[in-house]
């Protein structure tokens, strides 16, 4: 299994969450009496604020990330007390990574912390209870189904205040304001009992896949520096997300730290449903494949089309590390052409953003094209027979197509009893089903899209 060195590890920041009882219980007894806490003073404010740590530390560690904490404020000062503490006893250990600016620390699990536990449980670590919007006046990100403001107003296109971005929208108020009016010119009641009634439907239907998927055992395991490895419970669990209003986007995301979704491919052939190994599955390039379907043209091998946009570099090269080889980099700025709304210069400054942290690939595109306004230029010309469709924000009406598959494909997994955690425009499964799920995306999407699919094994 391959072992990320430290400095390469994603990292979250410092938060902190609803601990259960079980969790602290841990800390408690197993953690606390080899943890010499700073000082004589404040010991029990100390000790919830190792009980935090821990925790951020193992959520961290199990996916293979790491934890960044600031050091200038004077919460984050006390914490640095305490984490000084955790190295000392061995349970953490501090590399500055990318990140270290004199003010961001990073802090990763020890394979002493994480060998705790033989297999760490999802129910321990985090809460996976979704509510049901349709019943709240104020609705929650932590729910079956989730609408909110998204960072653009849904009927005019135009940007949102930061303080009204990703804001929760209530259901029967959004509804209300959608649906159809009355001879009194107010909404039609009728109407909006049946909207509520089809989320209420919709919310149904989350919640029996995801029952589905946890009448099986899912476990993944990471491996550490030290050569030692951790299994624990992925959340499989999912929300159906929508942006803006109703029918936008309305993906499936799992949620939380341990998120099925975020693993990286590595952690994902780990993993084991009912102790079974396992297979993933991707429609290839889903989103240009629709687009070039909708405008009557076949698509010939890479519908991104890496070879063409930058001619004799390899779309498998590394230019600046394993995570983002050069076919990686032109299909996100493929698809920032397709999401972006305000035309060329929000596509500007969205790769420009990217390039800050691949510096070769930056030199590649000053060379080869000239640099980003040069290789906008080559995606335009390249793809010429969907041009039309860049800078429209298109991309979130894809997103709602693969949202719709994707439902359909679980749907069909529920029915057969059979699990599957879906990543967008992937599906994992136990390989001893892999032939059922490869024939369930092709038929899914064939019969939503009305033309047919390149599917890939992914592993």
């Amino acid at each position: 299994m391959h072992q990320p060195n430290l400095r390469d590890r994603a990292s979250r920041r410092y938060a902190t969450y609803e601990l259960s009882e079980e969790f602290i219980q841990f800390v408690d007894s197993e953690m606390l009496p080899h943890v010499e806490l700073p000082g004589r003073y404040k010991q029990a404010e100390k000790q919830t604020i190792l009980r935090h740590a821990a925790h951020n530390l193992i959520l961290a560690g199990l996916p293979g990330r790491v934890v960044a904490d600031g050091r200038t404020s004077n919460e984050e000062r006390q914490r640095k007390g305490v984490w000084d503490a955790l190295k000392a006893a061995g349970f953490a250990t501090l590399h500055l990574g990318s990140e270290a600016s004199g003010k961001v620390t990073r802090y990763a699990a020890t394979g002493k912390l994480l060998a705790l536990r033989h297999h760490w449980k999802l129910r321990m670590l985090e809460d996976t209870e979704l509510a049901r919007n349709s019943e709240l006046s104020a609705p929650t990100s932590r729910a079956l189904v989730y609408l909110h403001t998204g960072k653009v107003d849904a009927f005019t296109g135009a940007p949102l205040p930061e303080e009204e971005r990703r804001q929760p929208l209530a259901f029967r108020e959004h509804i209300a304001a959608v649906a159809q009016r009355g001879p009194d010119g107010r909404a039609d009641p009728r109407a909006i009992g049946h909207g509520m009634d089809y989320f209420r439907a919709k919310e149904d239907t989350i919640e029996s896949i995801n029952r589905s998927n946890l009448e099986h055992s899912w476990a993944a395991t990471c491996a550490h520096e030290d050569g030692t490895s951790t299994t624990f419970q992925p959340n499989v669990c999912l929300r159906q997300i929508h942006v803006g209003t109703f029918f936008e986007a309305a993906r499936l995301y799992s949620f939380g730290e341990l998120s099925g979704q975020n693993l990286s491919k590595d952690v994902r052939r780990t993993i084991r449903i009912d102790g079974a190994p396992v297979a993933e599955f991707d429609f290839s390039g889903m989103h240009p494949r629709i687009l070039y379907c909708r405008a009557g043209h076949q698509v010939e091998g890479d519908p991104y089309k890496p070879e063409a946009v930058l001619p004799g570099v390899a779309p498998t090269a590394q230019l600046d590390g394993p995570n983002v080889p050069v076919r990686k980099f032109l299909k996100r700025c493929l698809n920032a052409c397709l999401n972006a709304r305000g035309g060329r210069s929000a596509v500007h400054s969205s790769i420009s953003n990217k390039l800050r942290r691949l510096p070769n690939t930056r030199l590649l595109l000053e060379r080869e094209v000239g640099g980003v306004a040069g290789l906008v230029d080559r995606l335009l010309e390249v793809h010429a027979p969907i041009a039309r469709y860049f800078f429209t924000g298109i991309g979130m009406e894809l997103m709602t197509q693969d949202g719709v598959v994707m439902l359909a494909i679980m749907r069909a997994h529920r029915d057969a009893g059979k699990p599957a955690l879906p990543i967008h425009d992937s599906v994992v499964c136990r390989a001893s089903d892999a032939e059922f799920t490869r024939a369930i995306m092709a038929e899914v999407y064939l019969r939503l899209l009305a033309h047919q699919p390149v599917i890939n094994r992914v592993f």
